[in-house]
């Protein structure tokens, strides 16, 4: 991600092979040795001073939102449900793999320059982490959340429940192992839910802006301690991003949903990286393109 001993002209964002568009694409340049293929911060760290890059930032996350809509045209029904044979398994990966890398380049470019992230870029970012995540569940390449005590000893019964949503820690002395949300019934019985219910307008009548700050707080103090669990971070932030974010857009504005903070932009950013940095750790090949399948 951060070789930047190259000069080069005339950036192009190519496919690794136009019959299989799930490897998705990098940018290339023309050097004296001809064509190489470089990563976006490369690519921005390389651009000399002066020279217009925000085309660059502008057509990387346009081409990831293209890539995200070309998955579910042509791999919809694939990754909708729990891969059965190799070759299903082997798209899926191939697909959560590089979801992860092209919006990790995004991120970090966009981090390193400082720029300005708008609420439809981050969007589109929170969008690839929440189709990551269902890629990799299709595949099953998630590891095991850590669960608070007894948490499904209760299932939610048939029809509408009434209580009150309420975010339980995995365990309480621990931050790093995160936490879950649950529905408190009138009983005192915990029900286990999501924020994507909590936030709905059945969701039992708290402010959802109050709900997805909770959220996001309760992130941040995960990603802070030094305990951290990845598969706790994965959780929890596709929970956040696949609750704030509806992946299959709806009737919701693109551009009009956002964290309920300062700067969603910057929010969006830091979690993603924060949480990606855990599986970069565990596997540094996640950053680099998928192997032919």
């Amino acid at each position: 991600m951060t070789d930047r001993s190259f000069t080069g002209s005339n950036p192009q964002a190519r496919l690794f092979d136009e019959h299989d568009i799930v490897r998705g694409w990098s940018w290339t340049v023309t050097t004296d040795r001809g064509v190489r293929r470089v990563t976006l911060p490369a690519l921005v760290a390389a651009t000399p001073a002066g020279t217009p890059i925000d085309w660059l930032f502008t057509e990387h996350i346009e081409l990831l939102d293209a890539y995200m809509v070309s998955l579910a045209t042509e791999h919809g029904a694939l990754l909708s449900a729990p891969a059965t044979t190799g070759r299903a398994r082997r798209t899926a990966r191939t697909a959560w793999r590089t979801l992860l890398r092209l919006g990790l380049e995004w991120a970090v470019a966009s981090r390193d320059t400082g720029r300005t992230v708008t609420i439809r870029d981050a969007n589109i970012l929170g969008t690839v982490f929440a189709f990551a995540h269902r890629a990799r569940r299709v595949c099953d390449d998630l590891g095991d959340r850590p669960l608070p005590p007894g948490m499904f000893d209760a299932l939610p019964p048939d029809g509408l429940v009434e209580g009150t949503p309420e975010l339980v820690p995995a365990d309480p002395d621990r931050a790093g192992l995160g936490a879950l949300w649950v529905l408190r019934t009138a009983d005192g019985t915990a029900l286990p839910t999501g924020l994507r219910q909590v936030i709905s307008p059945m969701g039992g009548g708290t402010d959802p802006e109050l709900l997805i700050v909770a959220h996001l707080n309760a992130i941040r103090a995960m990603l802070d301690a030094d305990d951290t669990d990845r598969w706790a971070a994965w959780g929890m932030t596709a929970d956040l991003f696949g609750g704030v974010i509806d992946p299959n857009r709806g009737d919701v504005g693109f551009d009009a949903v956002r964290l309920p903070v300062d700067d969603p932009g910057a929010a969006t950013i830091d979690i993603y990286l924060r949480t990606v940095a855990h599986d970069v750790a565990a596997d540094p090949t996640i950053t680099e393109p998928a192997p032919t399948r």
